[in-house]
């Protein structure tokens, strides 16, 4: 994939973050900064599968957003906080995956746990299923972490939600 941006250069994309998963990435282009979202999508049918790769070009407010999320790490979790309850889906949704990878990654987001307990109604089920994942792999780095994921979801209300993803964490939070 390369820069459909008139004039730039062809050449790869750079991947913004280290992905997580192997089916969504952030990616820029080095030569005017334009960011693209990836999104690989397969699902197991019988007697066949559906796969689909998509590939699109943020908006210019989520690379302002995204952009200063990625270039400023020691502000990463305020900015996140601020991202993962933006009204616009895709800010919310790509703050979702870096959220994710960032938590993967073993960063501290003490005040981006209620936003992204938060996120979760209103989010796409990208969106969701990406600040689930992150908050489940908080959780799962001790007792202080767990007690923190548990504080942020009472306080978002979200444990009470009859969501699959609400189930799993209150099941995790039970076994610690």
């Amino acid at each position: 994939m390369s820069c459909e941006e008139p004039g730039c250069p062809p050449g790869p994309l750079e991947r913004v973050l280290p992905p997580k998963s192997g089916s969504d990435e952030l990616l820029r282009c080095r030569a005017c900064g334009a960011l693209y979202r990836t999104r690989h999508t397969y699902e197991f049918l019988i007697p066949g599968s559906y796969e689909e790769d998509t590939f699109w070009r943020l908006s210019e407010d989520a690379r302002k957003v995204i952009t200063e999320i990625v270039a400023l790490p020691a502000r990463r979790d305020e900015l996140l906080s601020t991202a993962l309850r933006d009204p616009s889906q895709e800010i919310a949704d790509c703050a979702a995956l870096i959220f994710w990878g960032a938590a993967c990654a073993g960063e501290s987001l003490p005040q981006s746990l209620v936003a992204a307990a938060e996120a979760h109604p209103a989010s796409s089920p990208h969106g969701l299923n990406q600040s689930y994942r992150g908050l489940l792999e908080i959780l799962r780095r001790g007792p202080a972490e767990a007690a923190a994921v548990g504080a942020a979801l009472d306080r978002a209300r979200a444990l009470g939600r009859e969501h699959v993803y609400a189930q799993t964490l209150r099941s995790a939070l039970a076994r610690r």
